[in-house]
């Protein structure tokens, strides 16, 4: 794992006499920050893979990212809006406008794809069967390495808009009425309901798809979800936001964005179940965010004029309690990382590191020495 300076967004202190208490921090998906991408192009894409972020937008506009704070503009040799972005097998695929698909092993160095249409492409994803794009008049494409790409059929001259990948299946939205709502587990048969009533069926996608602990849940309009824990049965649920128009998830969380339908407002929501939403990030006065990705432990969300938002990490200490010679604390971090706990004897001028930890589960619990009669104590990679 690459090494940076990621600090838990919780700080313990621990004080010999008075015992353990938390010092006052927000846990980190209530805390977002902007931060300079570099460009005013409206982002509309972003991916994460090969401990890089890609981010994409109109007029061509690539960006790339190792921590997704600090972004580099690349060159993506086309002017075309570049609308979806998807990473798999050591390599990212962007499609857009006009057919585009681009390539790149790296988000440095891209390459132009035949696409075999002009369509406009809004999405793409990974898939059993390949990859994945999407867009205007029904139209789906898939290629098993993103260089050649093959027509399928959907029985809908509706606009895809999103894509997602789960149960074995890709899933796709239309932005219209039902049938809207189309699946393949082989990439060459595209099937939709036939056993639900079409004012009962999903309709109107704004976004895509995200699937994690056996849930499905894909973003519709006007700030309307549909959920799934089989692919088959979906379940129609709202939320307090407006319009949404990506999702996410990881963590055991499904993180949302969006804002106003003519970009007024920003608006991040965040759900455990894909059902019951917590708005995490409102300001009705900057841009929406069109798009989300997780890596480096950091949700990173863009979208309108160049907008970059990223979370804290998703890196704590919890549950703090005395023991004899003690005490014990809960590290919270991605599933197999290799994570150092810090302490600091000097309120945070300096730091050394105390203990190297290595998780096999989302949550490992770690003794550590009481290191005077004041220290706080901080997770970091």
């Amino acid at each position: 794992m690459r090494r940076q300076k990621l600090y838990s967004s919780r700080t313990i202190a621990c004080c010999g006499v008075l015992g353990l208490a938390w010092a006052v921090q927000a846990i980190p998906l209530d805390h977002w920050t902007t931060v300079a991408s570099g460009t005013t192009n409206h982002l509309r894409a972003i991916a994460f893979g090969a401990g890089t972020f890609v981010a994409t937008g109109d007029n061509g506009a690539v960006l790339t990212s190792s921590n997704g704070i600090s972004w580099t503009l690349r060159s993506s040799g086309v002017t075309n809006s570049i609308d979806g972005v998807a990473f798999r097998h050591g390599q990212f695929v962007a499609v857009g406008k006009s057919g585009l698909i681009i390539t790149s092993p790296d988000g440095a160095a891209w390459a132009v794809q035949s696409s075999g249409t002009t369509r406009n492409l809004n999405a793409v994803t990974w898939g059993d069967m390949g990859f994945v794009a999407a867009g205007s008049s029904g139209t789906i494409l898939i290629s098993g390495n993103g260089t050649n790409w093959i027509a399928q059929a959907a029985a809908t001259s509706q606009e895809f808009v999103g894509l997602g990948a789960g149960f074995g299946r890709v899933f796709v939205g239309a932005y219209g009425n039902s049938p809207a709502l189309f699946w393949s587990s082989n990439g060459s048969e595209w099937s939709y309901m036939t056993n639900v009533p079409p004012v009962n069926q999903p309709d109107l996608f704004n976004g895509g798809f995200a699937a994690g602990d056996g849930v499905m849940v894909g973003v519709r309009a006007r700030g309307m979800f549909c959920r799934s824990v089989d692919g088959n049965t979906w379940t129609l649920g709202s939320s307090p936001f407006f319009y949404c128009y990506g999702i996410a998830q990881a963590r055991h969380t499904f993180v949302t964005v969006g804002g106003g339908f003519s970009g007024g407002g920003r608006t991040i929501g965040t759900s455990t179940n894909g059902l019951n939403w917590e708005t995490r990030y409102l300001k009705s006065n900057e841009g929406r965010l069109l798009a989300i990705a997780y890596g480096q432990h950091r949700f990173v969300a863009v979208g309108d004029g160049g907008a970059v938002v990223v979370s804290d990490p998703l890196l704590w200490l919890s549950n703090p309690s005395a023991i004899g010679g003690g005490f014990k604390v809960t590290l919270n971090g991605e599933p197999g990382g290799v994570y150092r706990i810090q302490k600091s004897t000097n309120n945070f001028v300096s730091w050394e590191d105390v203990v190297t930890v290595t998780n096999g589960v989302d949550s490992v619990d770690v003794t550590l020495p009481i290191a005077g009669p004041s220290a706080f104590y901080r997770a970091a990679f």
